[in-house]
């Protein structure tokens, strides 16, 4: 049995909600038609008087006072759960019949007394009877038209004080019916003599009740559809109640139609009580199947439920692939079979990140992307030999583990297919992306005997792959290692340095070439290392930008320099200072805020400090940097393009960016003037930026045929080792002699 069959079990366990079976009406249909000809048998031989026996009633109107009892009990009991207002009236049709039936059998002549008890007569018993058999069917056809608002009735409280006065007009019923029957019994009129019901009894009570019992029969039938089984069992129970007054008014007392009209009134108290029973029996006979299929269903729910616990928790949930737990225990085993073998084939470990992956979830959504990651999945699938192993690392990381590599291009063949796999275009919704990926690979035994050690290789080479900028496959060597742990003693060693404020800053002049004069400087970090000495900056800036440490580097350089300049202006020296930006700085958010309170704190004008970008640094959020470095315009600091023609040397960043100086980088000036090409791209910046209106600085003047041909060329500034070296703050006073290399500039 299904769940849903349980519940229904649930919702109908009473008889007023219970749908009859097909099979109840085929057995209801069946008792009709019995007892209708058994009735017409005991009128047509049974109406003469037969032997009396005196114990009958007693006993068969005992049994119907407690059935009829225990039906009412049962019908009051349903409505207290239920708070159905018809199982109130069949509850109260029950008990009043089983109280009526109480009297009637005390007053009935001849069996307690001669005449009855309480001075009663035998009409008396003849109306308690007519009341009795009218009473019922007429509450039948009351509950079948009743149609209250069961929500009205759902409080415990109206269902409890509607059950207790059902039982109070009942009990009232059945002790002032008979009192009133008793008082006036004298003043009713005579329908029986002798035992016979005279003609007027039989041509008028009988009709009305058995009208009565036809109307309630008619309710029951056309009124409640589909049918329970209280009703099917009602019209059973009306019918045998309407045979017994039938035959009782034509048939003599104590003939055996009296007789057959008795047993029929036992039926009609007695079998809903009796199909009551046998309903529960069954009802919980199915709930208890039921509630084993449940308890079976429930087992095999918690077992598929655990069987998918232990599988979401070593399997992507998304890819269906071995997640990072279940991929790394499955290595372990293949390098324990490679153990226990000797050395045995080797094993490659391959470790893909999907490049630009980010852009995908920016342009189409998280949902789309997952669509991207899942097809690149299946193509792995499919393109690698059937014996890899792949896994899903990360969001956009795959792991291949190779078993059993015999020849050297084994993990090359894997790669390669890998590559081509994903470098077809992916299609997610309406847009379609070229993808490509970065590669590192490590090998056992070479390159590691642990399963640690070769992902962790494997990590690496792939590091060093996206370090060259993706697409590329790069295979572990030890020179990586190496290299990791020199970038590791400089990070530490980068730390410290902040910390102990091992910085110091050197300055180089720029040199008016028209004017001849020095009119501002370049601000140089130095790093005084007490083990390694003076380091430039090329050699720790990269590394401090890929480790985050630009961020306080770059603060502590804004805020030296500018208090340094300050205190220039102080003793009379009127310079610009120039400081380079790094990506990093470009992409600070309180970047501006912090440039702007420290020149509020020194006191310093913002047309005393210049800005140096490179094109690169300025590439790597093109939006952000140009609002960035508008904003720092707009305050009045000076924007220098560093290190020009080195790059893209895009004509569109000359005109969207707020640039007033463009620095012609070194590897144009060194060649000069020997090198016509050098000189003629030299010729066409200067020509460009004089029309833009930009100040053009030349970097890496070495010599005095360089700094002769940038004045003929009309360059504005000249910059290197032939102006002077960068140096300390307080060699000042040497540049201002402009006594250079012991050479006037003349």
């Amino acid at each position: 049995m299904s769940i849903a069959g349980l519940v229904n079990l649930n919702t109908h366990t009473n008889l007023a909600t219970y749908p009859a079976s097909p099979r109840s009406v085929r057995v209801l249909i069946f008792t009709v038609a019995a007892m209708f000809l058994i009735a017409v048998c005991a009128v047509v031989f049974g109406r003469t008087p037969a032997a009396r026996i005196s114990v009958f009633l007693p006993m068969v109107i005992s049994a119907i006072i407690t059935t009829e009892l225990m039906t009412a009990y049962v019908f009051f009991g349903h409505y207290r759960i239920s708070a159905l207002p018809r199982l109130l009236f069949l509850g109260s049709a029950y008990l009043a019949s089983g109280l009526l039936a109480i009297p009637y059998l005390l007053t009935f002549p001849r069996v307690f007394s001669a005449t009855g008890l309480f001075g009663a007569n035998e009409q008396t018993s003849l109306y308690l009877w007519l009341c009795w058999h009218a009473c019922f069917p007429a509450l039948v056809l009351i509950s079948v038209f009743e149609r209250s608002n069961q929500a009205e009735l759902r409080s415990s409280r109206r269902v409890f004080r509607s059950v207790l006065v059902a039982i109070g007009v009942g009990v009232a019923a059945g002790i002032l019916l008979p009192a009133l029957l008793i008082d006036f019994r004298n003043a009713l009129p005579v329908l029986v003599s002798n035992g016979v019901f005279s003609v007027a009894a039989k041509q008028l009570v009988m009709p009305a009740i058995c009208l009565i019992d036809a109307a309630a029969i008619a309710g029951l039938i056309y009124a409640r559809k589909p049918y329970t089984t209280t009703t099917i069992w009602l019209l059973a129970s009306l019918s045998a109640s309407a045979l017994d007054t039938v035959m009782g008014l034509i048939c003599s007392r104590y003939s055996y139609g009296w007789y057959a009209g008795k047993l029929f009134s036992l039926v009609s108290s007695t079998v809903v009580l009796a199909v009551y029973v046998h309903e529960m029996l069954n009802l919980q006979s199915r709930l208890a199947g039921a509630t084993d299929e449940l308890r079976q269903a429930n087992e095999e729910e918690r077992r598929r439920a655990q069987e998918r616990l232990v599988h979401l928790a070593y399997h992507d949930e998304m890819t269906n692939l071995p997640n990072r737990t279940k991929w790394q225990d499955l290595l372990s085993e293949h390098l324990e079979r490679a153990g226990r073998n000797g050395e045995g084939p080797g094993l490659g470990v391959v470790l893909l990140d999907l490049d630009g992956f980010k852009e995908v979830n920016s342009a189409v959504g998280h949902t789309r992307g997952d669509e991207v990651l899942i097809a690149a999945a299946k193509r792995l699938s499919a393109a690698l030999r059937r014996d890899c192993v792949i896994g899903r690392w990360g969001s956009d990381e795959f792991a291949v583990l190779i078993p059993r590599l015999r020849h050297d291009c084994d993990v090359e063949t894997v790669v390669r297919r890998a590559l081509e796999t994903l470098r077809r275009p992916f299609d997610a919704g309406q847009h379609r992306f070229e993808m490509s990926a970065s590669v590192g690979s490590s090998e056992f035994p070479q390159h590691g005997t642990t399963a640690e050690e070769l992902v962790q290789h494997a990590g690496l080479a792939l590091y060093h792959a996206k370090r060259d900028g993706g697409g590329h496959w790069r295979s572990y060597s030890s020179d990586m290692s190496d290299e990791l742990e020199e970038t590791r003693r400089l990070k530490t060693a980068l730390a410290r340095a902040i910390r102990a404020k091992e910085f110091v800053l050197h300055y180089q002049p720029l040199m008016n070439i028209k004017e001849r004069r020095i009119q501002g400087v370049e601000a140089l970090i130095r790093w005084i290392d007490p083990e390694r000495g003076v380091i430039g900056p090329s050699a720790f800036i990269p590394a401090a930008e890929n480790m985050g440490l630009m961020q306080p580097i770059g603060r502590w350089v804004l805020e030296t320099a500018v208090e340094q300049g300050r205190r220039w202006r102080d003793a009379g020296q009127d310079l610009t200072v120039s400081l380079n930006v790094s990506v990093r700085q470009l992409q600070d958010p309180g970047f501006f805020e912090h440039l702007r309170a420290t020149l509020r704190d020194c006191s310093v004008a913002p047309r005393h400090i210049q800005l140096e970008v490179t094109e690169s640094a300025v590439m790597a959020d093109a939006g952000l940097a140009i609002d960035l470095l508008t904003r720092c315009n707009a305050l009045g600091v000076k924007i220098a393009l560093d290190d020009f023609g080195t790059h893209y040397s895009s004509l569109t960043y000359l005109q969207k960016l707020p640039i007033d100086t463009i620095k012609i980088d070194r590897s144009f000036v060194q060649d000069l003037p020997s090198s016509d090409k050098d000189g003629a791209i030299v010729r066409g910046v200067i020509a460009l930026g004089h029309d833009m209106r930009r100040k053009i600085v030349a970097e890496g003047v070495e010599t005095r045929a360089q700094f002769d041909w940038l004045q003929e060329a009309t360059c504005d500034v000249a910059q290197g080792y032939f102006v002077a070296k960068p140096a300390a703050a307080d060699q000042l006073g040497v540049w201002k002699q402009s006594e250079i290399r012991g050479r006037k500039i003349a």
